[in-house]
């Protein structure tokens, strides 16, 4: 049924980079991705950065196939959409700048930045008690409906029962709708990881359901 659940470093990190993967221009202008300029915001908290230019990133580049520098962009500001990557013939067509993000004929992500919290992921789920499902990781290619936000996976995790591990769960389906979850953010932790293109915090949410 529904659980809170903590998001290790790692797992958000697949969470996000699935999300981040439709900031194209096309998925705003039809209007079919379930996050939108002028939509509902996600929680303030959510905060991410596209940046091609990151010292170390695993995507960092110079330029972008069509030679483009890539330009820093911030996709989501306190939970509202901020950014959208753009090639060149859509940013000929609108008049603006386009950002570097075209690879292979696609346009997607470069490295992504989250924002982080103060305290640790321990230190909240000591603070808040009750039962807490932590998951180290999900799915590397998670399945996201860009159209509805629904996500699922097969999952594995430890439960906590007021910071105490008390079992685990094995093969599991997780679902939940992201609209949902990202405007339940319960904590965003300190504890931090790079993973793959994607530095990532831990997470404390609501809105998933566990079973199955």
């Amino acid at each position: 049924g529904p659980v809170a659940v903590m998001l290790e470093p790692r797992a958000t990190a697949r969470l996000f980079a699935a999300l981040a993967e439709h900031f194209d221009y096309g998925s705003f202008d039809g209007g079919d991705f379930f996050l939108q300029p002028d939509g509902e915001p996600l929680h303030m908290h959510v905060h991410m950065v596209d940046d091609g230019t990151l010292t170390g990133g695993l995507r960092s580049h110079s330029f972008d196939d069509r030679g483009i520098r890539p330009v820093p962009l911030t996709l989501l500001r306190e939970g509202h959409v901020a950014g959208r990557f753009l090639d060149l013939p859509m940013a000929q067509r609108l008049d603006l700048t386009p950002t570097g993000h075209e690879f292979e004929g696609v346009v997607g992500p470069t490295n992504l930045l989250l924002k982080s919290g103060t305290r640790s992921m321990n230190a909240h789920m000591a603070e808040r008690g009750g039962t807490v499902v932590m998951l180290a990781d999900l799915p590397p290619h998670l399945r996201l409906d860009s159209a509805t936000g629904d996500v699922s996976a097969v999952v594995n995790g430890v439960v906590y029962k007021d910071n105490v591990a008390t079992g685990g769960v094995r093969n599991v389906r997780l679902t939940g709708n992201l609209k949902t979850v990202l405007r339940q953010v319960e904590a965003i932790a300190s504890d931090t990881d790079r993973v793959e293109h994607v530095d990532a915090p831990g997470l404390l949410v609501h809105g998933f359901t566990l079973g199955g």
